[in-house]
């Protein structure tokens, strides 16, 4: 019997509904309503070990029979583990594998299985345990008594061959000098004599092995050994995961501790690390920041509510789900059409022309929220369209005028040519913006916030053929908020606050278009990864800012800045947004990565990371954001490739260079931030009218969070994947400092956690 014949035989475990279309072994079915788990949903594997039986799953119509033909998409979403396959599509009997590899890290694994177009699934769920004994490792290294009598309990760390713990087994102690020390069964060590040291030794019944040297009551002695390093103000040291770091300081000088956990997963979480420095004194706080202008003139600009990033959010997720399956569909549709014969939106469109349009930012191919719109304004690279039925008070033909023109002068210039013209669909040569009161209506009353627009995805797919989205507007279209000076809609948006935001929402929704039009024509077969495609919008934002303050790249803008209108204005419209969300980061370090679920923290961190990877890659931006908008890759690998970096170590030496830029004495190139002071950044917004009339409640100290260091004090620490901890300490002259992670039982920390530690003064 074959394997696929033989699930088919096994009980139906889970059921959740999925739409698909196929055909089954007898009667012709109808489109898919089902998918069901057929393999078991529980399972226990060991550490690099392949599963004995694949995951499977069976796709069915309302009346159970089988659907063949539906693509159903695999995703590791806990734990570390990869597929034999991310998608397949099912067969006549209507059944879809893969084949799980359990990676080399313990702990949850989760894979999911959904068919694309709806948001059911089905999951399956385990747990991966270490592998058999392959080390022993003693700690503390080296271990010092103070004095005869002194005691000190080692502890031996049991591994597998990936450096997963192992629970207790059976251990033989052995002091080579009983003189010196002596050490019972259970490890405890005693101080016999003065002024001496030994070695000890564990090992277990088959014969694997680790000695530590212990000393007993030297004060001449050298509490690190032969591993006592001296750093220069900006050289750092990798401690190592056995013995730590040991630090000499020839003069009073300043270090901080960054362990950071590389897990390619934000969903891990590292169990309890403890931080230990012996021989460290406390830090006493960060000194010096250039100071900002003292004095700023009073731009035009007006308060408001901060934007919806949830909508966005959502908006992204829906994409993924709903329209990757149709990508390749789309591509040969495309292929089969041509120019504006792909389009619902005529290319011949004139100023009054009346156009209906499917305004919905929540649903992708099935219900429209259609609106009839009036061509208000076009000019060179976009067609502006006004709804009929927004609110009084709102844009006339000439705002619309006034907004194509900075669409056409700022928007465009700052981006087509870091990322790409989008394609043209509909054979005009522009963008449609259209300013719909549909935008509005996504924001709930009384809110305290606000949906600035959005691009869906939905609108670059054909209605009808292969890869169909039956509501597309077959066009490159944005969807604006529009003024709403009486609060029609449930909330009051003035004239001058929606125009000073339209431009801005402008430029992150254009490299929104850019990034999705490009992978429907570039062999591509999925979207940009949420955290990336955001990141990507946010450099959009400040390529604009660059321009509109007639600032570059790589001139470490800080606090001094703040003060003059063209700056102040170009920093509260396209900046500000930007450093609120990498504040986030900043606060909460240890629990956010780049590469996160969307929100606040990773779209800030996302953002600063790629400046960092672009001035960190050459003098100049070069074509690095053309690379990453047109390559078929998504996510860390698009990354990795483009900046021909390791993803997981980047991040750690960003997050590194987050400390030390523009504080850390002569700190290398990999730690340091050309394009951003963000250390005088911060406190210098206090002096500035736009920032205060935007938001002021980000300005003040550099709001990293560290957490000192204290002599003989545990620091305990828990990190997601991809986070980072600062622990900052001193050292003084003529002194040695011995610094150690470890699990709160004492054992070395994962083998995906490093403590890198840098002088930086």
């Amino acid at each position: 019997m074959s394997l696929r014949a033989l699930v088919r035989a096994l009980p139906l475990l889970t059921v959740v509904l999925v739409p698909a279309c196929g055909e089954s072994t007898g009667n012709k079915s109808g489109p898919a309503s089902k998918v069901v788990l057929v393999s078991d949903p529980l399972f226990s594997a060991t550490v690099g070990t392949v599963l004995s039986a694949p995951i499977t799953v069976r796709v069915t119509d309302d009346q159970d029979r089988n659907v063949a033909g539906a693509i159903v998409q695999f995703t590791v979403l806990q734990g570390s583990a990869s597929l034999s396959a991310s998608s397949d599509t099912t067969d006549r009997d209507g059944i879809a594998q893969t084949t799980l590899t359990v990676g080399q890290m313990t702990g949850p694994v989760s894979v999911r299985a959904t068919v694309s177009g709806i948001s059911a699934s089905v999951q399956v769920t385990g747990i991966a345990i270490p592998g058999a004994l392959a080390r022993l490792v003693l700690l503390p290294k080296p271990l010092v008594l103070r004095s005869v009598g002194d005691t000190a309990r080692l502890v031996a760390n049991l591994t597998d061959q990936f450096g997963n713990t192992l629970p207790s087994s059976a251990i033989t102690w052995r002091s080579l000098d009983e003189t010196v020390v002596t050490v019972d069964a259970s490890g405890l060590v005693t101080g016999r004599k003065a002024a001496a040291s030994t070695r000890v030794i564990a090992s277990t019944s088959s014969g694997i092995a680790d000695t530590v040297t212990v000393s007993v009551a030297d004060p001449n002695a050298s509490v690190c050994a032969s591993i006592a390093v001296t750093l220069q103000p900006g050289e750092s040291v990798v401690a190592d995961r056995s013995v730590g770091a040991c630090i000499r300081a020839d003069v009073a000088s300043e270090y901080v501790a960054v362990p950071y956990f590389a897990s390619n997963s934000p969903l891990n979480t590292t169990e309890e690390l403890r931080v230990l420095g012996v021989g460290v004194s406390t830090f006493s706080g960060f000194s010096g920041s250039a100071a900002a202008r003292s004095s700023s003139p009073s731009p035009q600009l007006t308060g408001g509510p901060p934007p919806v990033r949830t909508f966005e959010s959502a908006l992204r997720a829906t994409e993924q789900r709903e329209l990757t399956g149709r990508i390749a569909g789309a591509r040969a549709q495309r292929a089969r059409a041509s120019g504006a014969a792909f389009s619902m939106i005529p290319n011949t469109l004139r100023v009054g022309d009346v156009i209906t349009l499917n305004a919905s930012g929540t649903d992708a191919c099935t219900t429209p929220n259609n609106r009839q719109g009036r061509v208000a304004a076009i000019s060179q690279k976009a067609v502006i369209i006004h709804d009929q039925s927004n609110p009084a008070g709102g844009f006339d033909d000439t705002d619309y005028v006034r907004i194509g023109a900075m669409f056409d002068t700022l928007v465009v210039p700052a981006t087509e040519p870091q990322f790409g013209a989008p394609g043209d669909i509909d054979a005009n040569g522009r963008s449609v913006i259209f300013y719909t009161s549909a935008v509005n209506q996504l924001t709930a009353a009384n809110s305290g916030s606000y949906v600035g627009g959005f691009f869906f995805g939905r609108d670059l797919f054909p209605r009808t053929g292969t890869g169909a989205c039956a509501t597309s507007n077959e066009g490159e279209i944005f969807y604006m908020l529009v003024p709403d000076p009486m609060g029609t809609l449930g909330n009051t948006f003035s004239k001058t606050f929606v125009e000073q935001v339209t431009i801005g929402t402008l430029a992150h929704e254009y490299q929104h278009l850019i990034n999705a039009s490009r992978r429907l024509t570039n062999g591509s077969t999925a979207f940009e990864a949420t955290w990336l495609n955001e990141g990507l919008s946010h450099i959009a934002e400040e390529l604009t800012f660059y321009r509109s303050a007639a600032r570059q790249p790589r001139t470490n803008i800080g606090g001094a800045a703040f003060g003059e209108v063209r700056f102040d204005i170009a920093y509260a419209a396209f900046m500000h947004q930007n450093i609120g969300r990498l504040r986030s980061w900043l606060t909460a370090p240890e629990s956010n990565t780049p590469f996160g679920p969307d929100n606040l923290a990773s779209r800030g961190s996302a953002w600063a990371l790629l400046r960092y990877l672009a001035d960190r890659n050459g003098p100049s931006d070069g074509d690095v954001w053309m690379r990453l908008v047109n390559n078929v890759n998504t996510g860390m690998t698009n990354l990795e490739q483009v900046f021909a970096v390791n993803g997981l170590t980047a991040v750690r030496d960003w997050s590194i260079a987050m400390y030390a830029d523009d504080y850390a004495a002569a700190p290398p190139s990999i730690f340091q931030m050309p394009s951003w002071n963000f250390r005088t950044l911060f406190p210098g917004m206090v002096n500035s009218t736009a920032v205060s009339v935007r938001n002021s409640s980000i300005a003040g100290p550099y709001p990293l969070l560290v957490r000192p260091l204290s002599n003989e004090i545990w620091r305990s620490i828990t990190l997601k994947g991809g986070s980072a901890s600062f622990l900052p300490f001193t050292v003084a002259a003529g002194t040695e400092a011995q610094l150690s992670i470890t699990t709160a039982g004492g054992q070395p920390a994962p083998t995906a956690v490093t403590m890198t530690i840098l002088r930086t003064k």
